[in-house]
């Protein structure tokens, strides 16, 4: 036996009865840096690139002033896209695991809720305007 086999059956001994469930987890560890690479990385590096060279080919005031501002909508639309995607491919998922998905979703709706209320909260009382 060699030292690879030797290690593959220490770990099929450690495994517990929920062996499929490891399974799994075998594959989302192909899928997930392929996916933030994906719809994190390209996009990060694509905003980097298009600022670096914007304000240099242009200058920052045209940049801010005019490119972003007709760039802007548009990138709201790719997130919202990036989203519907992402929940598409894991549709099956999404509705395998409904409490696996709640156990994710309260947290992140009670962070959202602080972090609103407090800046508005914390805008009230520094009486800050909401005109832009």
């Amino acid at each position: 036996m060699t030292q690879s086999q030797g290690m593959s059956a220490v770990v099929n001994e450690a495994r517990p009865a929920d062996a499929p469930a490891l399974a799994k987890l075998s594959n989302l560890d192909r899928f997930l840096p392929v996916s933030v690479l994906v719809f994190l990385g390209i996009p990060l590096l694509a905003g980097y690139l298009t600022r670096t060279f914007g304000e240099r080919v242009r200058g920052r005031q045209w940049y801010e002033a005019r490119f972003l501002r007709r760039v802007g909508p548009i990138a709201l639309y790719g997130l919202l896209l990036t989203v519907v995607v992402l929940f598409a491919l894991q549709g099956k998922t999404i509705t395998e695991n409904p409490l696996d998905v709640a156990r994710i979703a309260i947290p992140l709706l009670a962070y959202f809720a602080l972090m609103f209320g407090g800046g508005f909260a914390l805008g009230r009382r520094w009486r800050a305007s909401s005109a832009c």
